[in-house]
């Protein structure tokens, strides 16, 4: 037996209690109204057959997810106790599309109808290759990594770029057999991964790259300056900081000279902290 309100909650205005008082605190009680309205209908294909196992889903007029229920081996559906107010009602179920969503307004005590139809997903026999792209030497997922996928005579499927995750995805795929390639800057190309879809619908490939010591370095440049005067012909040593026996030690790697206009570039930086120090003697003026 279901419990329903037989009188609106109600309540007094706020009061004081200051000691030793007495306070006369009546509440007069508006009787609760109940109104509950039902929703009934049956969800079938295209060709009007009912189809069992759907999700039919009911959002309240704020688009909230309100209530679920399944289709029985008629395809019908039934929600009761719904409060009046305006609704959107939905279905769904594995290998169909996503209903249109029904919009519907119930009054109270009413009864409705509301029949739906879901259509076959025409992909649902594609295929769907995924993965991430990571970084073998840091264990890093790689963002923005250029990402092919071929058959096996290399001809080109289709390419994408990795979300900042390391995410990847192809879908709508032929069940067949491919080549999985990921390229970026400052990475060797992966040797090519193949996969299969002949017998599963989705598969999931994980690339490895591995850093390129000739590619993955960065620049440092820079103009010397004394009194915003340039100073061509001025020594410049790259140092970087490493810790040695717990101590922080600064070692010279690289030296150069700054040219007529004060500029100077060291390349092929390899991943690290560095200080950039420099010098003139007299003799270089």
């Amino acid at each position: 037996m279901s419990i329903n309100d037989k009188y609106k909650l109600g309540y007094s205005e706020q009061f004081l209690i200051n000691g030793i008082e007495e306070q006369d605190v009546n509440l007069d009680l508006e009787t609760a109204v109940i109104v509950e309205a039902t929703l009934t209908g049956q969800v079938t294909d295209i060709n009007d057959l009912p189809v069992t196992e759907v999700t039919v889903k009911i959002f309240d007029a704020a688009g909230r997810p309100y209530r679920h229920a399944l289709t029985d081996t008629n395809g019908n559906y039934s929600f009761s106790n719904l409060p009046e107010g305006n609704y959107t009602v939905t279905a769904a179920k594995k290998n169909y599309m996503l209903s249109v969503g029904n919009n519907i307004v119930l009054g109270g005590n009413e009864l409705k109808n509301l029949n739906l139809r879901i259509l076959e997903d025409t992909t649902k026999d594609l295929t769907t290759v995924a993965g991430v792209v990571y970084d073998l030497d840091n264990k890093v997922v790689l963002g923005d990594a250029f990402v092919v996928i071929t058959d096996l005579e290399n001809n080109t499927i289709s390419t994408t770029v990795s979300a900042s995750d390391g995410e990847y995805v192809f879908y709508d795929l032929p069940a067949g057999n491919y080549r999985i390639i990921a390229t970026k800057d400052g990475y060797t190309p992966n040797s090519a991964i193949e996969v299969s879809t002949r017998d599963v619908l989705v598969v999931n490939a994980f690339v490895k790259l591995s850093h390129d010591p000739e590619t993955n370095s960065g620049t440092i440049s820079g103009i010397v300056r004394n009194n915003n005067n340039i100073v061509p012909n001025c020594f410049v040593g790259l140092y970087d900081i490493i810790t040695s026996d717990g101590i922080e030690v600064e070692r010279l790697v690289q030296v150069t000279k700054s040219n007529s206009n004060g500029a100077y570039m060291f390349g092929k930086v390899n991943t690290g902290n560095y200080k950039v120090k420099a010098k003139l003697n007299n003799n270089n003026i």
